[in-house]
């Protein structure tokens, strides 16, 4: 009735504010935004319906394969353009630094583009509702990216953590400095349970931040209880 383009005046933008709302990445929204969306007309109209659809009933998930979906159909790469800042994303907010250039090292396989495509529609959720992931998820990403998993995610965490915290700088330094290829099991199950306080908007017990510090090898009273009496 108004002579209105229905992409590019009415799909394009509503996509756009869509991946806002959803809580995706900043590049993923200019990803979107910048395609020629004149190339798949029919197909760009029924992934904005499928993706409000799943909008509205609050299905994040399926909301994220429509988005691939039309990431295809719009000929945008989905790891490039849309995987990888979502992961990204997500790793940033648990406090590890560098996770664009941690994540540029892999190449991965079709199996693993599908597993990622799973935990990309998990991390989106976290991401809508402005909440930390899940630290399980993180490792499964972590992984899949060929990541050390103590190196590349923990102790990064940690660090971050201990920081937010307010931890004096001798104590984060500690951590830093400590020997973390020791007995890494031990440490995930520390970090997890660290990260699970994160989660629920609290800090780290000081129980937990002495009990990481005997897996590391450190002497609590003189690397944590000392320093942070001073």
């Amino acid at each position: 009735l108004f002579g209105l383009n229905l992409v590019e005046d009415l799909a394009k933008p509503m996509v756009v504010a869509a991946l806002a709302k959803a809580g995706a990445p900043d590049r993923v929204q200019t990803s979107f935004s910048g395609a020629d969306w004149a190339q798949s007309l029919k197909e760009s109209q029924t992934c904005c319906a499928k993706m409000f659809k799943c909008l509205q009933d609050g299905d994040m998930p399926s909301f994220f394969a429509v988005m691939c979906d039309l990431a295809e159909a719009l000929g945008l790469d989905v790891v490039q353009d849309v995987m990888r800042p979502m992961v990204e994303m997500g790793m940033e907010k648990a406090g590890v630094p560098g996770a664009r250039r941690l994540l540029s090292r892999a190449t991965l396989t079709e199996e693993e583009v599908r597993e990622l495509s799973t935990c990309c529609g998990e991390l989106l959720e976290s991401l809508q509702k402005a909440t930390l992931p899940e630290y399980e998820l993180l490792e499964e990403v972590a992984t899949l990216f060929g990541l050390n998993l103590v190196d590349d995610l923990a102790k990064p965490m940690v660090v971050a953590a201990l920081a937010k915290a307010g931890a004096p700088d001798r104590v984060q330094t500690s951590f830093s400095g400590a020997d973390w290829a020791q007995s890494p099991s031990k440490i995930q199950t520390c970090c997890a349970k660290m990260f699970k306080c994160l989660q629920d908007g609290s800090l780290p017990s000081f129980v937990m931040l002495c009990d990481l510090a005997k897996v590391l090898g450190l002497d609590v009273v003189h690397d944590v209880v000392k320093p942070m009496v001073e």
